[in-house]
């Protein structure tokens, strides 16, 4: 013990007289005593004693700088080339702590040196620093003056030197350095550094480039000179991949992971925009660089990859957001040049794309453009739709199509990865039996609904019934999730199946959201008019699209461009369908807002009416317009009395029963008197005998004759007889039209008091036995029963009668 006491004492004399030695004022002499110092350590055996660790560490924190920065050099070469003296990891605290200090500048660039050193040493040997105790990230945070500066050269220069490990060891560091608060120059130093550093090695580039990437997640979400500092790494990092492009496509090496990699950095730079909106410009130079970064690549003769398409899908998300037009403008340019390219490639590798196009997501932002004020938007957007319409067209093919592998290795956690996957699935599984993330409004819509909810439906009915519960309780969708189904659905609508439904969504969606109510209408016309220009198209889903249009025109500032766009139709030399069509259109949206009446009241006027009569499309369409008009607001029907009269002169049958139940809901709101109107028709009516449609729609007119049959009882009974003969009349009794007819009559005599009917029919309690008791149709004798109920309740008042008062 008291040996072993005496030699640590002798050792820890000897060192200190080496230390004292570094004190003379001399440079030069200072080190020639460290060189000495450290040459003593390495004649001592391994490990080294603690004087030695003193002694060391008193060097490192010298107050002299000569003697601090060689001492660190020393200290670092020493635990690089004799590990078993000192391990790496105890002299790595010897030279950090000075930089606790706040060294000069010059002192603390030679530590971080000698700390790069340690760190690189320990990368060889395959070992790895805790984050807790990383020394990059200790160096950072110690503040010293000239630690950053060189802690980016150090990095930069482990990036060029490719050494096996340094991306795992640089992401602490990294990641602190974008985190830390109130030094966001430096992050922006140390990203470029980095991103020049691995362009021009092309080692280890793309794991740096893609660290670098991850990084800009987590910063410029501050001020706006954080947010320019950003942009700037942003475009560093963009540069950089351009540098590694050209450097592959020129050395003929695969540029695969490369492409790859840009397509995500620049889906991770769209994605962020959002959180970048208050300084202006952000958007456009985003939308700049990605162009920027495609054309290069386009230019280098490289195929358009798979992997950009999720440039498009974050693309239909951001044009949604733009303001300006310069920003737009660099929007619709980018898209347009990715469609180009992708397509071009198609050709030249004479390839067949049956499958869904992830740029069609990008049809209703566009859309939203195209009505822009701006001239220049408006082209450019137009361009845009003219290619999306030959993409549209091959929609259905695609359904035919082999299933596609809709497998991808992205997180899904955005809607630029979810929404695709989405509508892969539904494209090719149209049945939702999977989706039941809506069931609890099951029970909300209606009962029937509930029970047979796990009944095959199809997922845009699940999303048609959760948007009529919730406009049934006055809520809405937010704009962003209702804009991101409003892009799957305009989809959907050329889907076999799905087509008509989706049409349906589209129009709940537009009328529930005013800010999507115009896009929408837009999108409609847009698919109306590709479907109507391809012959092999579906005629059921553009009847879907075409009657969905007019419940959009609740938004009074849809009426104008409807009006517009249908006012072309109602010309004389137009296609006689397209008339008739249009005329329904009109009518519908007079239904949606009365504010188009005036034109419909043109449409309809007699004399507009008497010069199309002989077209039978036409004239039906109007006839079932005035009809219409009449049920929905009896007091707008009595405007078109005039078209009323001229339906029912008419020797068309079709169309007089129109007129027939036009009178009839006049006569119900008693906006109309009855017996006067009918001394008028009753001269102008049709054999109903032999007219099945006349019969009907004259059988629901003459029940409102029983309101005041007392008072015209002569008139009254020979209402009562034709409804009598109309509905015993056994002229082909199992054709549709007649039994309808003469269960209207059953139906409109009960309205009749029994002893006005027992008036008008002779022997009438025989013939109503025998006709009662013959009869064999039982949808007639279903319509009887409230007749025989009225008839039975009079004949026991009448026995009442007979016992009390007889």
């Amino acid at each position: 013990m008291a040996s072993s006491s005496s030699s640590g004492a002798a050792a820890a004399g000897a060192f200190s007289r080496l230390v004292d030695r570094t004190r003379v004022p001399d440079p030069t002499l200072q080190r020639h005593a460290v060189a000495a110092f450290f040459r003593h350590l390495l004649s001592l055996p391994a490990p080294l004693p603690d004087a030695a660790h003193d002694a060391a560490s008193a060097l490192v924190a010298s107050p002299h700088p000569a003697v601090a920065a060689h001492a660190a050099a020393s200290l670092a070469r020493l635990a690089a080339s004799r590990p078993d003296l000192l391990p790496p990891d105890l002299a790595l605290p010897f030279l950090l702590a000075p930089l606790a200090a706040s060294p000069s500048p010059r002192l603390a660039s030679c530590l971080v040196k000698a700390v790069a050193a340690l760190a690189s040493c320990v990368l060889c040997t395959g070992s790895l620093f805790p984050h807790h105790d990383h020394p990059f990230v200790q160096a950072l945070a110690s503040g010293a003056e000239g630690a950053r500066a060189e802690l980016t050269r150090q990095a930069a220069r482990m990036v060029t030197l490719g050494m096996d490990g340094v991306v795992g060891f640089l992401r602490p560091f990294v990641m602190f350095a974008v985190v830390r608060k109130g030094d966001v120059p430096f992050a922006r130093d140390l990203i470029g550094a980095l991103a020049a550093a691995a362009a021009a090695t092309g080692i280890v580039a793309i794991p740096v480039l893609k660290l670098l990437e991850e990084c800009l997640l987590h910063f410029g979400r501050g001020d706006d000179e954080e947010v320019r500092l950003w942009l700037s790494s942003a475009e560093c990092l963009v540069d950089a991949y351009v540098v590694l492009l050209r450097k592959l496509a020129h050395a003929q090496m695969p540029t695969y992971d490369a492409q790859a990699s840009s397509a995500k950095l620049m889906e991770t730079l769209l994605s962020q925009c959002s959180f970048h909106q208050k300084l202006l410009g952000v958007a456009s130079t985003v939308l700049g660089l990605s162009k920027h970064l495609f054309s290069v690549q386009k230019d280098l003769g490289l195929f358009y990859l798979p992997e950009i398409s999720v440039v498009l899908s974050s693309l239909s998300h951001s044009l949604s957001g733009l303001e300006f037009e310069h920003e737009q403008l660099a929007g619709l340019k980018l898209l347009a040049f990715l469609i180009e390219w992708k397509y071009e490639n198609v050709l030249e590798r004479k390839e067949l794309t049956r499958h869904l196009r992830e740029e069609l997501f990008c049809v209703l932002p566009v859309i939203n453009l195209a009505i822009s004020p701006s001239k220049s938007v408006k082209a450019v957007a137009s361009h845009v739709l003219s290619r999306f319409s030959l993409l549209v067209l091959d929609l259905p093919a695609s359904c035919l199509s082999e299933k596609q592998d809709t497998s991808t290795v992205c997180h899904i956690s955005k809607p630029v990865f979810i929404l695709p996957k989405l509508l892969h699935h539904l494209w090719s599984q149209p049945s939702s039996s999977s989706f039941i993330f809506m069931k609890y409004t099951a029970s909300k819509v209606s009962p029937d609904y509930a029970r047979n909810y796990l009944e095959a439906s199809y997922w845009t009915h699940q999303i048609n019934d959760y948007l009529a519960v919730l406009c049934r309780d006055k809520l809405t969708l937010d704009v962003t999730v209702s804009s991101l189904i409003s892009s799957v659905v305009s989809i959907l609508v050329m889907h076999p199946e799905l087509g008509t439904s989706a049409a349906q969504s589209l129009t709940i969606l537009g009328t529930s959201d005013p800010r999507l109510g115009m896009p929408l209408f837009v999108v409609i016309l847009f698919y109306i008019k590709i479907l109507y220009s391809n012959n092999n198209c579906s005629t059921k889903i553009l009847l879907s699209l075409v009657d969905s249009l007019p419940s959009l025109t609740i938004h009074g500032f849809v009426l104008p461009l409807a009006l517009q766009w249908i006012s072309p139709m109602l010309k004389r030399d137009t296609d006689l369908v397209l008339y008739a069509i249009a005329v329904r259109l009109l009518c519908k949206i007079w239904m949606v807002t009365d504010w188009a009446f005036p034109n419909l009241q043109v449409i309809l006027d007699p004399e507009h009416f008497s010069k199309l009569i002989s077209d039978t499309e036409i004239s039906t369409s109007i006839a079932i317009s005035i009809r219409d008009v009449c049920k929905k607001n009896p007091d707008r029907g009595v405007d078109l009395i005039l078209s009323v009269s001229f339906c029912i002169e008419s020797r068309d049958s079709v169309i007089q029963a129109l007129g027939l139940e036009s009178l009839s809901y006049l006569c119900e709101a008693d906006v109309v008197d009855f017996y006067t109107a009918w001394k008028i028709i009753s001269k102008e009516l049709l054999d109903y005998s032999v007219e099945p449609t006349v019969a009907h729609s004259l059988c629901a007119l003459l029940r409102w004759g029983a309101m005041d049959a007392e008072a015209y009882s002569g008139i009254s009974n020979n209402l009562i007889g034709i409804l009598w003969n109309i509905g015993t009349s056994k002229k082909s009794n199992s054709e549709p039209l007649w039994v309808k007819a003469r269960g209207t009559a059953f139906h409109s005599l009960s309205y009749y008091k029994a002893s006005l009917i027992q008036d008008a029919i002779p022997d009438f309690w025989k013939q109503n036995y025998e006709f009662f008791t013959n009869e064999n149709n039982l949808a007639v004798l279903k319509a009887m029963e409230n007749f025989q109920d009225e008839i039975i309740k009079f004949e026991h008042m009448l026995l009442y009668f007979c016992k009390t008062f007889i």
